[in-house]
């Protein structure tokens, strides 16, 4: 039997970047990265910059509140 790969789009290649994809087409997209190696390094890079988002954003879920700004949640709970 025949498999027929269904084309990687734009959003199978954000899916991957994201790790959202099932495992049968993470491996379909990994094959097409292989075989397209200007489009593998383009994704890397994008992965590369989502990891370093994700620290940040996780570094910034642990700083404290500004005092400002809970001092306005209290005004508007009022």
């Amino acid at each position: 039997m025949v498999s027929r790969r269904k084309a990687v789009s734009a959003d199978d290649l954000q899916d991957f970047i994201e790790g959202r994809l099932s495992k049968e087409r993470r491996i379909e997209v990994e094959a097409y990265l292989q075989s397209h190696p200007t489009e593998a390094r383009r994704v890397e890079a994008l992965r590369e910059q989502a990891g370093r988002l994700r620290r940040l954003g996780s570094e910034m879920l642990v700083e404290p509140v500004p005092s400002q700004f809970l001092d306005i949640l209290k005004r508007l709970k009022n």
